[in-house]
């Protein structure tokens, strides 16, 4: 496998732990009756979107570090929009760029 597919994997696998250890209790007006099953559920540390997004960024930047600009600006821009449509809190964003670089360096100290 790629150090990509690695660093995904184990991304994946921490947010599925985290899914399982902080759920919060569900609140009293939540309505979950006309969405999907996985859009029901009470998880939020840490966004494993944005996760995913900064993951690819540094690869990206990894191999052309030309592209900072843009790829620094797409980071911010869904950084917003998970915000903004309030799919995550604030620090849920900012955990999964943490956890996303330091998994990200532990693959590079690897190889």
């Amino acid at each position: 496998y790629s150090p990509l597919m690695w660093t995904l994997i184990v991304v994946f696998v921490l947010r599925t732990i985290t899914i399982q250890l902080t759920v919060l209790p569900p609140v009293k007006s939540f309505d979950c009756t006309n969405r999907h099953a996985i859009d029901c559920t009470q998880d939020y540390i840490f966004s494993g979107h944005f996760s995913k997004t900064v993951v690819c960024i540094l690869f990206i930047l990894a191999a052309k570090p030309t592209l900072v600009v843009p790829m620094v600006s797409i980071g911010l821009v869904q950084a917003f929009f998970i915000i903004g449509l309030r799919n995550h809190y604030t620090i849920d964003v900012f955990i999964g760029a943490l956890v996303a670089y330091f998994v990200f360096s532990q693959q590079k100290l690897r190889t």
